[in-house]
């Protein structure tokens, strides 16, 4: 039998496909592939793992979620920002974003990523390797499945490196709104 693997719990707000967003906490280890820090949601929801394990808030039994049916994971106010992204992930780009998923519902917020190399735009991002990218919303950090979107709609006409802050003119988003459904 395998030894057993001490984990953490992180409350989330988890999203399914045709389920309503559930309450409770994912478990992430308290190594990570680093060795020096805990594993970050990102870096669990990346991983090559079939199953993410889940707690819902009113239950005490381990759910094992499939992850590829996940289409978001908005992570609980006071969660260490090392706990959500991994801390030496670097970010050069940034783009205001509307994300609409399958079945209509939408996010708002803003994509950051790393522009160097092969990923300068935001399509060469998110045609990447990795399944899940970091949104950053004014109601908190979404960690969104790139698999289960109908379309991205970019707000600015090109991305910015991610220090500067958007013209006032620039900002032509909505404030942030939890995932709603339009008819």
């Amino acid at each position: 039998m395998p030894p057993y693997v001490h984990k953490m719990r992180v409350p989330v707000t988890l999203s399914q496909l045709s389920r309503e967003a559930r309450e409770g906490w994912c478990l992430v280890s308290v190594g990570s592939s680093a060795g020096d820090r805990p594993e970050s949601l990102l870096e669990l929801l990346n991983s090559g793992s079939v199953v993410i394990p889940f707690v819902p808030e009113h239950d005490s039994n381990i759910v094992l979620v499939t992850r590829m049916h996940i289409e978001w994971v908005a992570v609980s106010a006071g969660v260490d920002a090392p706990l959500v992204a991994p801390i030496d992930r670097t970010v050069t780009r940034e783009q205001r974003v509307e994300l609409r998923f399958m079945d209509q519902r939408h996010l708002e917020g803003i994509v950051q990523w790393n522009g160097s190399g092969d990923h300068g735009r935001l399509s060469d991002f998110l045609n990447g390797p990795d399944d899940f990218f970091l949104l950053k919303t004014s109601g908190g950090p979404f960690l969104v499945n790139r698999l289960r979107l109908a379309e991205t709609r970019m707000a600015e006409s090109t991305p910015r490196p991610a220090e500067t802050e958007p013209a006032q003119s620039e900002r032509v988003m909505p404030p942030f709104k939890m995932p709603t459904q339009t008819a």
